[in-house]
C-alpha cells in the first residue's frame, strides 16, 4: 500500500498520459491489498477511481487495469448485494472487451456472474440466478481447458439452488445429475459444496433414494463421500453399521436435512 500511496502521490496529478498506466495499475493493487485486508469498500473506492480517471481513454495500456477494475469492482459489489451497480460494471466491461480476453481476465470475469447468483439466489431473486447461468455458459467457448470444469460446477450449482428456490424440484435433481459428473473429489470447494447442495435437495423433496443412487453411480467419487452416503441411507430409513466417527458426520448431515432452512 505504501508503494501505491507513493505513485498515487508522484505521478498522480501528472497530465501526461505516459503515466496514467502506471497509475492505474496502482490504484487496482492498492485495491487487492484493501481487499486482503478486509476493507471491501475501500478496494471498491480504488477500482472507482481507476474507472473514473479511464474509462473514457482509448489508450491500449490503460485497457487492461480499467477491465481489472471494472470486474473486481463489479464482484465485490455483487458479494455485497448491490447487484445493479455490479451488474451495470460487468456489462461495461462487457462493452469494452467482448468475451476474447486473456486467461486471468476471463478467470475474474466469470466471478461476476458466479457473485451476483450467489447473491441473487440468497435475496430471492431465483430467476436473476438462472440468468447468471445462462451468462456463464456464454463464457464457456472462451475459457481454457483447465477453467472449464470449475466453472461448469460452479453454474450447475446455482443452477440446481436457483431452481429449488422456484420450486422446480425435477430439474434441479437434472441439474444436480449434471452436476455431480463434473464433480472432482480431489477439489476441496467442490467437497465442500457437494453435501449442502444434497442437503438442500432433500429437504426440498427429494427422494434420499434418489440422491444416492446418483452419488454411488461412480465408484470413485462415491468412496470420498461416506459421511454423505451414510446421511442418506439414514435417511432413507435403513440401518447402516459404520465407525463412529463416520455415523457422527452423518449424524451433522441429518440435522441440517432435517432443521428449518
Amino acid at each position: 500500500i505504501d508503494f501505491c500511496r507513493e505513485v498515487l502521490q508522484r505521478y498522480g496529478t501528472i497530465e501526461s498520459s505516459e503515466f496514467w498506466s502506471m497509475v492505474a495499475m496502482a490504484l487496482v493493487d492498492w485495491g487487492g491489498n484493501l481487499f486482503q485486508l478486509g476493507d471491501s469498500e475501500g478496494a471498491i473506492g480504488k477500482y472507482d477511481e481507476v474507472i473514473a480517471r479511464y474509462s473514457s481513454s482509448d489508450s491500449t495500456d490503460l485497457q487492461r487495469p480499467v477491465l481489472e477494475a471494472l470486474l473486481l469492482s463489479a464482484t465485490l459489489r455483487a458479494q455485497k448485494g448491490d447487484l445493479q451497480k455490479a451488474s451495470r460494471a460487468y456489462e461495461q466491461a462487457i462493452e469494452r472487451a467482448g468475451r476474447n480476453v486473456d486467461k486471468e481476465l476471463s478467470r475474474l470475469a466469470t466471478l461476476v456472474p458466479i457473485s451476483i447468483g450467489i447473491s441473487a439466489s440468497s435475496s430471492g431473486r431465483a430467476n436473476l440466478a438462472l440468468q447468471m447461468c445462462s451468462e456463464l455458459n456464454q463464457w464457456l467457448p472462451h475459457l481454457p481447458d483447465e477453467q472449464h470444469d470449475q466453472v461448469i460446477w460452479q453454474e450447475l450449482h446455482l443452477r440446481t439452488n436457483a431452481l429449488l428456490a422456484l420450486g422446480r424440484l425435477q430439474e434441479a435433481l437434472e441439474a444436480f445429475r449434471d452436476a455431480y459428473d463434473v464433480f472432482l473429489h480431489s477439489d476441496q470447494y467442490m467437497m465442500h459444496q457437494l453435501p449442502k447442495l444434497v442437503v438442500l435437495l432433500v429437504r426440498a423433496g427429494a427422494p434420499a433414494k434418489t440422491v444416492l443412487a446418483v452419488l454411488i453411480g461412480d465408484q470413485a467419487k462415491a468412496a470420498a463421500l461416506t459421511p454423505l452416503l451414510v446421511a442418506l441411507h439414514l435417511h432413507a430409513g435403513e440401518t447402516v453399521r459404520a465407525p463412529e466417527e463416520v455415523l457422527q458426520v452423518a449424524n451433522d448431515i441429518l440435522v441440517a436435512i432435517y432443521s428449518d432452512p
